[in-house]
């Protein structure tokens, strides 16, 4: 979010995910990534069992193709380079 240059305001109750309250430190990050659709977190009640569906796990790894899909979709989106190919 930061990287991206993403730094519009978050209304103080939007909540994309049962597991990031607007209380938690990245709250702010992840609600800008949601909101443009860079991230989407987990919509299954196996991965969502704790807190409910969808959920974002803050706390597991990220694998490095999560993070290749992140940066692709905030940096490139709809897969478009800044030269257009």
């Amino acid at each position: 979010s930061i990287a991206a240059g993403f730094n519009e305001p978050v209304p103080a109750n939007q909540q994309s995910f049962t597991d990031v309250p607007n209380s938690s430190t990245f709250w702010q990050y992840i609600e800008r990534l949601a909101g443009r659709g860079i991230i989407g977190g987990y919509n299954d009640t196996g991965h969502c069992a704790a807190t409910g569906v969808p959920c974002f796990l803050s706390n597991d790894k990220t694998t490095r193709g999560q993070m290749a899909k992140v940066g692709a979709n905030a940096f490139y989106p709809n897969g478009r380079t800044a030269g257009g190919k």
